[in-house]
């Protein structure tokens, strides 16, 4: 497993490197619009990469970010709620969120099934779940793939139609953008009663 614990500092220091400006735009479409009384989850947030760039875009909502390695939690932004949780637990009742992130997460989630019904629950209804990842069918989205494995993540990668349709599974209407090896995933919340 890749401590990431301890990799807080790196992450913090070359983290946002590895997000493409491209990214924080499709961020910007799902965030500029929302209000005081909406609340942002970033899942597996790191240090907070993807939540302080929502911030500086729109600074109504309130961001909360969740991981379950404190160390990445410590150099996340002072102005952002850290909790130390999981995708599978999340601790929040139903239906709080407008959007949630999950930047360069969903490889590292075990029990994907689990974790998607959880955002499904904590998230409103027409609210937006933003997924930023790897595509394993790209040369550099292989080897990324490959690495993991053998740091033994559970290296749940997907092509973004495969996300698509898995996601639709769990109530979720989705589109995304897709540039060499990467893609964003913006999936809205449109069904829940699959899984009650």
């Amino acid at each position: 497993m890749i401590p990431f614990n301890y990799l807080g500092w790196a992450f913090k220091l070359f983290g946002k490197g590895i997000y493409p400006e491209w990214v924080f735009l499709a961020l910007s479409k799902i965030v500029q619009d929302l209000k005081e009384e909406d609340f942002v989850l970033d899942i597996g947030a790191g240090t907070g990469i993807l939540v302080e760039e929502a911030n500086k875009l729109n600074k109504d909502p309130t961001y909360i970010a969740i991981d379950p390695a404190i160390g990445m939690l410590r150099f996340a932004p002072e102005n952002i709620v850290k909790i130390v949780a999981k995708a599978e637990e999340l601790p929040f009742k139903k239906e709080v969120f407008s959007v949630i992130t999950v930047g360069e997460t969903i490889h590292h989630i075990k029990d994907l099934n689990k974790a998607f019904k959880e955002m499904n629950r904590v998230l409103k209804p027409g609210g937006y779940l933003f997924v930023f990842d790897f595509d394993p069918e790209e040369k550099k989205g292989k080897m990324i793939y490959i690495f993991e494995r053998l740091f033994g993540e559970p290296g749940n990668f997907f092509s973004p139609d495969e996300l698509k349709n898995r996601l639709k599974k769990y109530g979720f209407e989705s589109q995304f953008i897709k540039k060499d090896y990467r893609y964003v995933l913006i999936a809205k919340k449109i069904n829940l009663s699959s899984l009650e």
